[in-house]
């Protein structure tokens, strides 16, 4: 009899010591998750600047009317995050920025001065930025009959899928 209870006592203590050793293992430290190829800031190969394009004299581009100009294509294995722009229209036309991808364009951002004024306008879009999936175009467009000058310039990164 008394070796029938030594044995449950023992049993017991074996199973109280497992639940604390699990307990104890449970709170303990986990390992650092692995190291994944990106890391912020991004690095200085992942910075993309577009900047429109400027004559010998310096003057801004022309812009026709309802032209639609491809500015950057985003690498297929990739993200484009726009970080900051800054657009100008010398007749406050509106210049539009558009995402496009397989046939689909979709409108990221517009500016116009509703006066007619020449706009200039410069965002800080933070680290989440204006995205743009892998493999589409960045497009200016300007939706008038008006014929313009504009400048650009949009600073962001490149970001793996």
């Amino acid at each position: 009899m008394i070796s029938t209870r030594l044995a449950t006592i023992v049993a017991s203590c074996s199973v109280l010591a497992a639940a604390v050793i699990l307990l104890i293992a449970a709170q303990a430290p986990q390992a650092a998750a692995p190291i994944t190829p990106w890391s912020w800031p991004p690095a200085p190969s992942r910075i993309v600047n577009i900047v429109s394009a400027t004559n010998a004299g310096g003057t801004a581009t022309w812009m026709q009317s309802n032209e639609a100009r491809v500015v950057f294509t985003v690498p297929s294995d990739q993200w484009l995050v726009l970080t900051s722009l800054n657009v100008q229209s010398s007749v406050g036309a509106p210049l539009c920025i558009v995402e496009s991808a397989a046939g689909v364009s979709s409108i990221k951002w517009t500016y116009a001065d509703p006066n007619g004024n020449p706009t200039l306008s410069t965002q800080t879009l933070g680290e989440a930025g204006m995205t743009f999936g892998p493999g589409s175009d960045v497009v200016i467009e300007n939706k008038t009959p008006t014929i313009f000058t504009a400048r650009w310039m949009m600073t962001g990164y490149l970001r793996p899928k």
